[in-house]
């Protein structure tokens, strides 16, 4: 095992005729001991390499993906098989759930899969949308790119992408010193092509304008047409996503310019919960993460008092404290919008519920369509509205509804 070889001693051919002195026992001894616990470490990189590779995504294989990072190169090429074996892949939840594993983790091999996939003109078009993504996650630091606006947007719009400042990225090995290059090329190439699918092209734009060019300019901007197609018939405002646009201009003389920029969106996940004061008009939504940190949510408590306990991101600003106050600083954070993301530690998903005689669907917010075969009983009344449900879909009893009808009532 690399860093547990035994060295030889010394007149190793003269040992070998005679007994070796206790004392090179008894250390041959702890060294051995030493090795032990390396050894369970790499058995556990063994079993996680194997996990991924074979693409297994039950609830019981969620913690060899989390391992993978920390397994060296050959968990880099473990995430690259995974990845190049959704080539052939239709299925945008499995697509996606392979996406969420591996999207935060920034290695070589994994990107040059992404690559290679985004330009396989035999792939999937779903595939390649998402290698697109998986592009772009790798080479900018706080991105959250989003399916449907990847997907979606045209030749003749800004590509919105959503930035998360607090994106937790592991590194794997180096990604290439031109990495930026080898992007902007990629997606020249897919643009070229007149067999790509539009989608595709839509994607490899993206991947061009988020990528390629030095003289970035981070403002405010309407998102793609249906990044918040859904919003009309959610909760009210908090679930408006207002994505951060990244847009770029090309190199010219510089003359003075009136813009208005905007403060990009940030982002916390964390547990939401309620701190009632004496009187219950006081009640405080808010929302505290792994960290112990607690934020203090400006925004509706007829919304969050549905989602007390469950596990969220809210996306919006952070309210700078006054001089005379500095103790408020960074506690209020104003919402914008919102994403339901787990329920009791189980991972759900956030959507409108579309029923239809030939099967009930989940809506997301990024275009996907999930089918749901058996609806829980919570949900049979919730067409048409925003609800979260627990995988696998259609099997968990786990799920509720965001009522926009709901009101929230003081009880002393």
């Amino acid at each position: 095992m690399e860093g547990c070889a035994v060295a030889s001693p010394p007149h190793a051919e003269e040992n070998s005729r005679v007994k070796l002195p206790l004392v090179a026992v008894l250390g041959a001894a702890l060294v051995v001991s030493s090795c032990a616990q390396p050894q369970a470490s790499v058995d556990g990189c063994e079993r996680a390499i194997e996990v991924v590779r074979r693409g297994e995504l039950s609830s019981r294989a969620e913690p060899s993906w989390s391992t993978i990072p920390g397994c060296g190169a050959a968990g880099g090429m473990a995430a690259r098989d995974a990845w190049a074996s959704l080539r052939s892949a239709s299925d945008s939840g499995r697509i996606s759930r392979v996406y969420e594993h591996l999207h935060n983790f920034r290695d070589s091999s994994l990107f040059g899969a992404a690559r290679s996939l985004l330009l396989d003109s035999a792939a999937t078009a779903e595939a390649r949308v998402s290698s697109a993504m998986l592009v772009v996650a790798q080479l900018v630091e706080h991105a959250v790119p989003d399916y449907h606006v990847f997907s979606a947007t045209g030749p003749h719009d800004t590509c919105a992408i959503a930035s998360v400042s607090d994106r937790p990225v592991r590194d794997g090995a180096s990604l290439p010193s031109n990495a930026k290059a080898l992007a902007e090329s990629t997606a020249l190439r897919v643009l070229a092509s007149p067999s790509a699918p539009q989608s595709v092209r839509n994607a490899a734009r993206c991947v061009y304008t988020a990528v390629a060019r030095d003289d970035m300019v981070l403002a405010g901007n309407t998102p793609a047409p249906g990044v918040a197609a859904h919003s009309s018939e959610s909760a009210g405002r908090l679930d408006t996503v207002r994505a951060r646009a990244v847009e770029y201009t090309r190199p010219r003389a510089r003359r003075p310019t009136r813009r208005r920029m905007r403060q990009p969106l940030d982002s916390i996940r964390g547990i939401v919960g309620f701190e009632r004061g004496g009187r219950c008009p006081t009640s405080q939504p808010y929302l505290e993460t792994t960290a112990g940190k607690r934020f203090d949510l400006d925004g509706s408590r007829d919304v969050f008092a549905q989602l007390i306990a469950r596990e969220v991101v809210v996306l919006g600003r952070r309210v700078e404290s006054p001089p005379t106050s500095p103790a408020l600083s960074d506690r209020l954070f104003t919402v914008e919008s919102f994403l339901v993301r787990a329920d009791a530690g189980e991972r759900v998903h956030d959507g409108i519920l579309r029923r239809a005689p030939r099967g009930d669907v989940l809506e997301t917010r990024d275009g996907r369509r999930l089918p749901v075969a058996n609806l829980p009983r919570a949900l049979e009344k919730a067409n048409g509205m925003r609800v979260w449900m627990a995988e696998p879909l259609g099997t968990s009893t786990i799920a509720g509804v965001i009522d926009p009808n709901f009101r929230y009532e003081c009880a002393e």
